[in-house]
């Protein structure tokens, strides 16, 4: 989760940051793997709308990484990704209420 930029400073005495509200309205999530086998991400199974999440792929071997055939693409996107031996993948998804379902943003690897 962001903990920068989330608005101008506080600057007068009743002035506050609520974090919470932040949280609550924007819950983010995040993950870290590595992995020796092709891997199909698992995304969190309860999301409430504008849920993020971030995932990490490290790739110990030649691999793939599929999405859910539930998640909707976005341009620019595919249901799989190949990561070469020793490279990271970055994957972003967001949940949406109005469509009920996931979506993935990005999805890129490293060079």
């Amino acid at each position: 989760m962001a903990r920068q930029n989330l608005g101008a400073p506080p600057s007068r005495s009743t002035d506050y940051v609520d974090l919470s509200w932040v949280y609550s309205n924007l819950p983010s999530y995040s993950a870290v793997t590595s992995q020796a086998v092709d891997y199909t991400v698992v995304l969190p199974p309860t999301p409430v709308d504008h849920t993020m999440y971030l995932l990490e792929v490290a790739a110990q071997a030649d691999l793939t990484v599929s999405v859910p055939n539930n998640v909707v693409l976005t341009t620019g996107t595919a249901a799989t990704v190949p990561l070469f031996t020793g490279k990271t993948g970055f994957f972003g998804f967001r949940y949406s209420q109005t469509a009920n379902a996931w979506f993935l943003l990005s999805a890129t690897a490293q060079v």
